[in-house]
């Protein structure tokens, strides 16, 4: 009932949502982050990814993964608090008329959902690595990561329930 397309202003999500911890990387910053929480080898795959947009969403699923918490894009706007959203939840989505939406992405620590979607980008990475050849669109895209939610929940149909 808050979050409906018609009700959203531009008014800020920090200005709804000031009691949150909010952490910003920078290339640098992130990649001693992979390093610490997840040893060279996970920091040597963030690093020979060569398109911004596909290390951002690696770095992002890893550190849901290893932390939980909130990842919303910077356009994100907030009518009110989004504690009522997550509240009792250890994962949530936005799902819109183009499927799973990676724009507002919620998870509890050690989510087994990002931990298979982190393994799933470690996996796609060295295969493209050994081909030689990056693709974003069937790495990290949102096309690519709603494809990995119905498979995922396809064959892990108990956590969806």
């Amino acid at each position: 009932e808050f979050y409906d397309y018609t009700s959203v202003v531009n008014v800020g999500f920090y200005n709804k949502n000031k009691d949150f911890l909010y952490i910003c990387y920078d290339d640098e910053k992130a990649s001693a982050y992979l390093r610490k929480e997840f040893g060279g080898v996970v920091e040597k795959v963030y690093n020979s990814i060569g398109i911004s947009q596909a290390k951002s969403d690696f770095f992002l699923i890893a550190s849901l993964f290893k932390e939980g918490g909130i990842s919303a894009d910077v356009c994100s706007v907030a009518q009110t608090s989004i504690k009522p959203l997550i509240q009792d939840c250890n994962l949530c989505f936005v799902y819109d008329s183009s499927g799973v939406n990676k724009n507002f992405l919620f998870a509890g620590k050690g989510s087994s959902f990002y931990e298979a979607y982190l393994l799933e980008l470690i996996k796609k990475q060295k295969t493209m690595k050994e081909h030689k050849e990056f693709n974003y669109e069937s790495f990290s895209s949102r096309n690519a990561f709603h494809t990995f939610f119905l498979d995922y929940y396809a064959y892990n149909i108990k956590e969806f329930e």
